[in-house]
């Protein structure tokens, strides 16, 4: 894969939120999305041997590198405008500390703000970043 891609909950509104802000203040518009639910990603977890069963996090995959958690969020972060670029500098916290408040919403995020019935359709402009 040349672009990068972010594997994400497409049930979660908390993932869906992200994934349009990502949409509305990425520099380039280069990621391509999938939501954890399709083919194609069952393809990238059976090809970079992630167990989907078990995941509870945003997947983002750079240049063969496969970035989960907070270390996606920082990733994430980089292809953003100003300010929102700004904000990476946060990848200083220890990630420890960042993974656990990562966990902690992620653990919560249905009880929350919901469970959506099926995943989001996004504008046909935009399904061309979209993989299934």
């Amino acid at each position: 894969m040349e672009s990068p891609v972010l594997l994400f909950d497409g049930v979660c509104p908390v993932c869906n939120f992200w994934v349009s802000f990502i949409i509305r203040h990425e520099r380039d518009h280069v990621i391509l999305f999938s939501a954890q639910q399709s083919a194609f990603a069952q393809q990238i977890f059976e090809q970079y041997h992630i167990q989907s069963v078990e995941l509870q996090t945003i997947v983002f995959i750079e240049e063969g590198t496969v970035f989960t958690e907070s270390a996606a969020v920082f990733q994430i972060l980089r292809y953003l405008n100003h300010p929102w670029k700004a904000l990476h500098v946060l990848r200083f916290i220890p990630r420890s500390m960042c993974n656990v408040i990562y966990r902690w919403v992620a653990r919560h995020r249905y009880r929350w703000f919901g469970k959506m019935d099926q995943c989001k359709l996004y504008p046909h402009e935009l399904r061309h970043r979209f993989k299934e």
